[in-house]
């Protein structure tokens, strides 16, 4: 459906769907990969068929890896109070033009008016503005119409003036036209060559196609005109670069045929543009022209692609452009520089936003008598800011088209944006494939600039190597030396010298097409065919027989015999050649002949155009000799190299979806056991020999070392992981409600740390019940609580932590801690309960258990605090400790329901037989104890006064009194009583 969009950027009255974040591409040919493009900074990715198929599935968890993979970018900012004065603008300086062409969106130039010409104080007048507004950046001056050499004398007058101005403002200065070429002449050609000039022809194809629409008002054919004008700057352009543009009616929608015309006229550089506007309404393309378009568009730039793998540059610009803007990374929130970075100047000197307005009220930004408006210019940008447009803001290519030309859209709406969609989805896949030419060819300027590709692994990649450890840890630095002399392999690092183990006559090195383009790479081509020669005929054959060493090389002037030195010293001596030519000399201890001298050169180990490692080596050679097979180091490693420092005792993974089972949670299991089964429950054995009878051997290590999981927060994970997503959350409006918020979670702490520590001692010791199984249950759950009663304890000081680090930052506005009080309620099962120190009989630890739930309130509250503390105006050092106090939250979860799972067996009676009768002790009793927890509070209180939150005396003093609490809270259990904390 079109849609017109006025410039108001008033945002719609219904709530908007969320902007797609991605763009999944299947890409349906050989060789192709899944790809995503990241809308965000117009980022592609190929990824796993896996991850690939789980994000078409709306996997939250794939999308979650996906983005923090890839990480986000921000949005880019508006444009008020950053607007740079324009770098660039267009003179109309001929408002008429020479033709008449049918489709002409500006009326032959007088856009609805009479025809008018530009007078040269004018366009001095606008270029004084430009340079001046440019303070010394590079400024481009176009001239237009029309047909701009219909007034050359202003056209050469202005171009003198803008180098004059030009220089005395210390700026340089570019020069553009766009002209359909009828009416230049020799002197035209030597001021567009000698000015660097960039011509933009306007042709629509051969003379059949183009004069069917661009007439000469003479009859003469308009592709005629042109093409004799312009044939000496094609043959000549000197300093100047000549593109042709085609407009595309839809009359005719062929564009392959339009390139191969125009490129046989003489043209390098030819694009084409749909018309969308027109007089003549029948030739403005459709809604059912578009996928038409395109096809002919995918059908021109195959034949592009045809060009480019035989050799050949780009000559089709539409293409060409787009994959460079993605190489680029371009991500624009607009079309073009429209009104940001450029400007048109009509006849009459009014500035409008682009040569496509002029003279169109609606885009008009002032005049060169009263200078630029800013403020219209940044009215207009913010309104066209394709995250302010429908249906723009929700679609995936926005920042990619930046929301079509702005003339046009307001014209005739948005017919074309399945087909722009369409050309964009295309041009990315066509980019993955370029550059997989642009390695597999080392063409890294395919795309206009040298660039750094991708060839072997960074891990293999020379620069990356550690060339200090025998022999190698990335790769064996042994096996790039087996390949120095190009058509022979040799044994390096062996008992005795450097044997010969192969002859490689298909060695790429030996070929001339290797080194086309690469003369500094490349051997003499004599030494190249004689060594080849040799290699394909008798002395190849004889070396092929077997048998054969390295006797001695010669480089330089020098040689050194290598057949009786021990074979690591024959490989260093190999390693100390330098590329360039080598002599060798191979010998053999039986049958003939046994002596063989080869001339030729030291193999370049990676090309110096692309870095790329030659292409004689085969995948998996350079790392082959690394403790064959690698993966009996998993087993056992004789030595401290890395596969010897992998885990021992993990826990295991969790089922996708399922609420974290706590025998899964807290069984220790071994990772190299042989039984892989996700229902195995049996526990890893406390010492090495009592597990070795369960893990796997050598052999089967080798096959079956994929399904060695990954260890991640120290449990197993076979799929793509993602920590725990902290629940949405709305952050505090302020810096003062988050500190309130922070005061509350405080006491909230210390209360459920000292019903933990209650309600710990009434849980009976080992040397109260009988039996290993009881003994050993009551003991656990014991330390389990005391763990997870100092957790909370940390928790209270990185909460008090937080308030000071937010207080002396300044961002409060009054000060709120230390807290060290205690709350009143306590968050339970669909509400609160008063705090209260009970046994733990099952209710009460029923109680625990949904006090430390996932996104229960106290997992909710901390949830607000870590949304409020990701927001940039505070440290990340908060964001980290909010989020430790959230993921020891998990883990307190886990605890009590494996506390709830091992006390299972011992909860009958009433009270349980695990439970011993415990009341809470009298003030005279209790005295001691609460006095030292006074204490301890005074000297925390103290500490967090100060902000030393970690190692302050008064810390150190707070923790050895706890010792001694611990001491008299044990006698009071003794005696049947707790200590009466509150």
């Amino acid at each position: 459906m079109t849609q017109l969009i006025t410039l108001s950027g008033n945002p719609p009255s219904h709530t908007p769907e969320p902007p797609p974040r991605w763009r999944l591409i299947d890409v349906d040919r050989p060789g192709g990969r899944p790809l995503v493009f990241v809308v965000k900074g117009s980022r592609l990715f190929g990824v796993e068929r896996d991850l690939f198929e789980a994000l078409q599935a709306g996997v939250a968890d794939a999308e979650r890896v996906l983005m923090e993979a890839v990480g986000e970018t921000p949005r880019g900012q508006d444009f008020a109070a950053r607007l740079p004065e324009p770098a660039a603008i267009s003179l109309n300086i001929a408002q008429s033009c020479n033709l008449s062409c049918t489709y002409c969106y500006a009326d032959e130039g007088r856009f609805g008016g009479k025809a008018q010409f530009m007078a040269v104080s004018v366009a001095f007048q606008a270029i004084d503005r430009l340079i001046d507004g440019a303070q010394g950046r590079k400024v481009t001056v176009g001239f237009i119409g029309g047909e701009p050499f219909l007034n050359r004398e202003v056209l050469y007058e202005s171009v003198a003036y803008t180098r004059e101005r030009a220089r005395a403002k210390g700026c340089t200065a570019g020069f553009s036209a766009t002209t359909n070429g009828t009416l230049i002449n020799a002197d035209d050609v030597r001021l567009l060559r000698d000015n660097g000039f960039v011509v933009s022809v306007s042709l629509d194809g051969g003379a059949i196609l183009n004069d069917r629409h661009r007439r000469a008002s003479n009859g003469v054919s308009g592709f005629d005109m042109a093409l004799l004008s312009l044939r000496p700057l094609l043959e000549n352009p000197g300093k100047a670069r000549v593109a042709v543009r085609a407009t595309v009616a839809r009359d005719d929608l062929r564009v392959a045929e339009r390139i191969e015309e125009l490129a046989e006229a003489g043209f390098t550089e030819i694009g084409v543009s749909p018309l969308r506007t027109s007089p003549d309404a029948s030739l403005v393309l459709r809604d059912d022209d578009w996928q038409r378009l395109l096809e002919e568009m995918i059908r021109a730039s195959e034949r592009e692609w045809r060009r480019v793998r035989s050799g050949a540059g780009f000559r089709f610009s539409n293409l060409a452009i787009a994959l460079k803007q993605l190489h680029a990374g371009s991500a624009k929130p607009l079309p073009c520089g429209s009104a940001a970075n450029y400007v048109s100047v009509s006849a009459q000197g009014e500035y409008f936003t682009c040569h496509r307005t002029i003279d169109d009220a609606r885009f008009s930004l002032g005049s060169t008598a009263d200078g630029l408006s800013m403020r219209q210019r940044e009215s207009f940008l913010n309104a066209r800011h394709v995250d302010r447009q429908e249906p723009c803001r929700a679609c995936w290519a926005r920042y990619l088209c930046g929301g079509g030309c702005h003339a046009e859209v307001l014209s005739a709406g948005r017919s074309g944006c399945d087909y722009i969609r369409g050309w964009l989805e295309y041009c990315l896949e066509f980019y993955d494939r370029l550059l997989q030419e642009m390695v597999l060819r080392e063409r890294p300027d395919l795309l206009g600039r040298e660039v750094i590709l991708p060839g072997n692994p960074v891990t293999t990649r020379l620069e990356g190597g550690v060339g200090n450890c025998f022999p190698g840890l990335e790769f064996d630095h042994r096996n790039l030396d087996r390949r120095f002399f190009p058509g022979l392999v040799f044994a390096m690092g062996s008992s005795t010298g450097a044997p010969l183990v192969a002859v490689d006559a298909a060695d790429p090195d030996l070929s001339p097409a290797k080194f086309e383009g690469l003369p500094a790479d490349a051997p003499p081509t004599a030494v190249q065919t004689a060594l080849r020669l040799a290699l394909n005929g008798a002395e190849g054959q004889a070396l092929g027989e077997g048998g054969w060493s390295l006797d001695s090389i010669a480089q330089g002037g020098k040689t050194i015999t290598l057949s009786n030195l021990d074979g690591m010293i024959a490989w260093r001596l190999v390693r100390s050649l330098e590329p360039g030519p080598v002599d060798i000399v191979l010998t053999r201890a039986a049958g003939q002949p046994r002596r063989i001298t080869l001339n030729g050169w030291r193999r370049r180990f990676v090309s110096t155009r692309s870095g790329v490692i030659s292409e004689a080596y085969q995948p998996g050679e350079l790392t082959q000799s690394l403790c064959s097979p690698w993966m009996h180091d998993f087993r056992d490693c004789a030595c401290t190299y890395w596969a010897s420092n992998h885990p021992d005792i993990v826990l295991g993974e969790q089922a996708l979806g399922a609420d974290p089972d706590p025998v899964i949670e807290e069984t220790p299991i071994d990772w190299l056991r042989s039984d892989r089964a996700a229902a195995r429950t049996a526990a890893a054995e406390g010492t090495e020999a009592g597990n070795r009878d369960a893990q796997m051997d050598h052999y089967e290590i080798n096959e079956r070392w994929q399904d060695l999981s990954m260890v991640l927060q120290r449990h197993e994970n076979s799929r793509v992981f993602s920590p725990r997503d902290v629940e949405a959350a709305n952050p505090f409006a302020s810096t003062d409600g988050l500190a309130r918020e922070l005061v509350k979670l405080c006491k909230l702490e210390q209360t459920v740390a000292l019903e933990y520590l209650y309600a710990l001692y009434s849980v009976k010791d080992a040397s109260q019940v009988t039996g290993k199984n009881f003994k050993d249950a009551v003991t656990f759950v014991r330390h389990e609580i005391l763990a997870i009663a100092v957790s909370e304890m940390r928790h209270l000081r990185w909460a008090n932590q937080l308030i000071w680090e937010l207080e002396h930052a300044g961002l409060t506005t009054q000060k709120f801690g230390p807290e060290l009080g205690l709350s009143d309620k306590v968050p339970n099962e669909g509400g609160e309960r008063d705090r209260a120190l009970r046994p733990l009989t099952p209710a009460v630890l029923t109680d625990f258990i949904a006090v430390e739930k996932p996104s229960g309130t106290l997992d909710g509250a901390y949830a607000r605090v870590l949304a409020t503390l990701r927001q940039p105006q505070y440290p990340e050092a908060l964001q980290q400790l909010a989020e430790r106090i959230l993921a020891d939250g998990m883990q307190h979860f886990t605890r009590f329901r494996e506390i709830e799972r091992v006390l299972a067996p011992f909860a009958t009676g009433n009270p349980p037989a695990y439970l011993q009768n415990l009341t809470k002790a009298s003030k005279a009793a209790g005295k001691a104890a609460v006095d030292l927890y006074k204490g301890i509070l005074a000297d925390l209180e103290s500490a967090y006064q100060s902000g030393d939150m970690e190692d302050a005396a008064r810390i150190a003093d707070a923790r050895a009194a706890m010792f001694t609490l611990k001491n008299e809270a044990d006698k009071l259990a003794k005696a049947g009583t707790g200590v009466p904390y509150f």
